[in-house]
């Protein structure tokens, strides 16, 4: 089991995390012409099913300090949505969604103290098994591995 840090953009997160408890997905829109040369989306493309995500909001986000909103597990393969077949009133940005489902568990906790500073600049990091058993006990999730 991994668990990787998916940031949400501040000016999306309001509804991107809607979105993502909704339709019990994680994902990161991305230009199509960019998904072989960006290291965002190659490091996306490694999260693994079964592995763990944690959906954070960093401090911009309407000047809260920086938030993990929900942590789940990967529960299906990764899928790529372009836009033109999404509905008319899907709230995306982007003209390419890549995603995972997910079963998410809910709930604001601070992350400031697990992750390092670097980890908060980048929008997909696979995190530490420390950090991962950190956010994990912020949730009360055991360690079944």
């Amino acid at each position: 089991m991994t668990m990787w840090k998916v940031t949400i953009a501040p000016q999306e997160s309001l509804i991107a995390w809607d979105f993502f408890v909704q339709q019990a997905v994680v994902g990161i829109g991305w230009p199509d012409h960019e998904w072989d040369r960006d290291p965002t989306v190659r490091q996306f493309r490694q999260i693994q099913n079964g592995d763990w995500v944690v959906a954070h909001v960093p401090k911009s986000h309407g000047g809260a300090p920086t938030l993990a909103l929900g942590v789940g597990q990967i529960v299906g393969e990764y899928a790529e949505v372009y836009q033109a077949d999404l509905p008319s009133d899907d709230p995306w940005s982007g003209a390419f969604r890549r995603q995972y489902p997910v079963e998410w568990i809910l709930g604001d906790h601070p992350l400031r103290e697990i992750l390092n500073s670097w980890q908060f600049r980048r929008t997909v990091v696979q995190l530490s098994p420390t950090q991962e058993r950190q956010i994990l006990d912020l949730y009360e999730i055991p360690d079944n591995r």
